[in-house]
């Protein structure tokens, strides 16, 4: 399916409608890379796609791929980036602390401790990162699961029109039982 410009979705970043998830199977992991180009072409980013395998079809369609990590990076950016900040914060107390005496040690402090605060501020975050439990969305235990030799690929969609195009995308590039969760 070829789309024109016009049928590109753009919607402002500040108001974003709620989105819709419109799912499809498909056979094999080649149909499904083969959906995605046409799913950016749409405007939907990838993060909006979710594409779902039971674990035996996982080991055989997808064996010696390693899954993202994506919750484990967020938690680990952040953290290292709230421990940048401190360590920046109290490396300006001891600047501040001595006032005009000679440094002595405060020096080593200060050149250590946003690097330490830094790195132990990332390891705090990957500690939670594997603490936390992601909720699944309701919608998410509305979908059927796919089958043995099945992927499910999850769109969701921004808008009305959005949902249409995918809905016809997912279809033209062969996926079954292809429809819109409401």
């Amino acid at each position: 399916m070829t789309t024109a410009e016009h049928d590109v979705i753009d919607q402002p970043l500040a108001r974003r409608p709620a989105t819709t998830p419109v799912f499809a199977y498909y056979p094999t992991p080649a149909a499904v890379t083969d959906v995605l180009p046409h799913l950016a072409h749409l405007g939907v980013p990838r993060d909006l796609i979710d594409v779902v395998v039971t674990e035996p079809a996982a080991q055989r369609m997808y064996s010696g791929k390693k899954r993202a990590m994506r919750p484990l990076w967020r938690f680990a950016s952040l953290g290292g980036i709230l421990g940048l900040g401190g360590g920046a914060l109290v490396a300006f107390v001891l600047i501040a602390w001595p006032g005009f005496a000679a440094a002595g040690p405060f020096a080593y402090a200060l050149l250590f401790t946003p690097m330490i605060t830094t790195f132990v501020g990332a390891l705090i975050g990957v500690i939670v990162s594997f603490l936390t439990k992601r909720k699944p969305s309701d919608w998410r235990l509305r979908i059927p699961p796919p089958d043995n030799d099945e992927i499910l690929v999850v769109v969701r969609a921004r808008g009305d029109e959005q949902v249409n195009l995918v809905l016809q995308v997912l279809r033209s590039q062969g996926g079954t039982g292809a429809q819109v969760l409401r």
